[in-house]
């Protein structure tokens, strides 16, 4: 995380200083490494360090950080320079990314107080994943992590030793279950092939979901006949939105559970495109039809907490980078579909677009409702027993979990006796 941050306050000189679209590329691509690292990093070490109870809102609240309110903030500062025609307005946006003082001119951008700096300060003192101790034998640095994860109360019977012991079981039960070995192609082999397509189908589906809409929000209200400020007032208001709706899902994720959220988001999400194609229909005289399509289009699934709970322990940074790559490469596909849906000088659809995106919407509709399992209230250690026995989607549950306590048993029984053996051998 430090060494990424590093690596972003020098790639954004990159954008700022480009005099041709070759060298903004390179930008976004220099930006896009460190960019992949923290959409990687911010999920699983979120899932390592809660406990149960507060894994759906810190996992979940990712989405508040980085993408609500931070569109929102983007959102907000692009409205800013929307009537400035020179360089500094797409620099200045840039040299915000740097410096606390906006209003300086990008000549001034030598002496600038860089963002990342107070965030690499919070990292430093940020403990280690106490799970990525344990993977690597590492149990005494482990217990030190947990001891600052958490505030000892006299209320509260917090055993380190056993949690400690739960978490070495749940690895060791992995290891010789799927034999995961740490590797990518472990992602793809037993159980955790599973796994896997859970975690990168669901991701992906935000890219083909009809979230794209979202991107192309302005220019496709301005072309639906909003002036540009109207255009980018709306912008602002779809953000401030998405970040109620996520907040807002806190509370359903743990009182509903993932699964009945993200199935009846993402019809939502259906319904809504085939209104949003419908409202396409409207001529272009019918100047409430693009206000109703920019208010609809703020709808999607949310995924984070699913991404994040579904992987093994072992693989859980692996499968989430195989996810993330995944709904990245669908990023490819729509950013190659959205110019042509809604550019005028190409497939021209504007709203219509809807019809399309709805009914691919569907076909991840269908996949989850059959393939996707409810993961709330769930331990690591249970879903481990619950994917490896190729538990039906619909019969997740604790209790079903419980079930299949002995196969753990087993294991904990096996190592006790190893560490008698090897006791006695010293």
């Amino acid at each position: 995380m430090i060494a990424t941050m590093i690596a972003m306050i020098g790639a954004i000189f990159i954008p700022f200083f480009s005099r041709g679209l070759p060298m903004f590329l390179a930008g976004g691509v220099v930006q896009g490494i460190p960019w992949g690292i923290f959409q990687t990093l911010d999920v699983t070490y979120a899932a390592d360090i809660c406990p149960l109870h507060l894994r759906g809102y810190t996992t979940s609240s990712i989405c508040v950080g980085s993408l609500a309110s931070s569109m929102f903030l983007a959102a907000g500062i692009l409205n800013g320079f929307i009537h400035r025609d020179d360089e500094g307005s797409y620099r200045i946006p840039f040299t915000i990314q740097w410096k606390s003082q906006p209003h300086l001119c990008p000549e001034q951008s030598s002496a600038f107080e860089a963002w990342p700096v107070p965030i690499i300060i919070a990292t430093i003192f940020t403990p280690e994943s106490p799970w990525w101790f344990v993977r690597h034998n590492r149990i005494s640095e482990a217990r030190e992590a947990i001891e600052k994860l958490t505030t000892p109360r006299p209320d509260i019977d917090f055993d380190i030793d056993a949690h400690l012991d739960m978490m070495r079981l749940t690895v060791e039960f992995e290891a010789q279950t799927s034999g995961a070995g740490g590797h990518y192609w472990d992602c793809f082999r037993g159980a955790d092939r599973r796994r896997t397509e859970i975690a990168a189908l669901t991701w992906t589906t935000q890219a083909f979901c009809g979230a794209s809409f979202i991107g192309y929000g302005i220019e496709f209200m301005i072309q639906a006949g909003l002036n540009p400020d109207n255009g980018f007032s709306m912008s602002l208001g779809q953000m401030g939105l998405s970040l109620a709706g996520c907040i807002i899902a806190w509370w359903i994720m743990t009182h509903v559970g993932r699964r009945t959220m993200y199935v009846t988001g993402l019809a939502g999400m259906t319904i809504i495109l085939l209104i949003i194609g419908f409202l396409g229909l409207a001529p272009r005289s019918n100047t409430g039809a693009p206000w109703a399509v920019g208010v609809l289009i703020m709808v999607g699934p949310s995924c984070y907490t699913i991404v994040a709970e579904t992987p093994s322990s072992q693989l859980r940074v692996k499968t989430v980078a195989i996810a993330r790559a995944s709904y990245n490469a669908g990023g490819f596909i729509t950013n190659a579909l959205m110019p042509q849906i809604i550019g005028r000088n190409a497939w021209n659809w504007d709203a219509k677009g809807g019809f399309f995106w709805a009914g691919i919407a569907f076909l991840f509709l269908l996949w989850a409702w059959f393939r996707l399992p409810e993961t709330m209230g769930l331990t690591y250690t249970d879903l481990d027993l619950l994917f490896e026995h190729r538990v039906r989607t619909r019969k997740f549950s604790p209790a079903t979990a419980d079930n299949l306590r002995p196969q753990l048993q087993a294991v904990a029984d096996g190592h006790d006796k190893a560490t008698v053996v090897e006791a006695e051998v010293v």
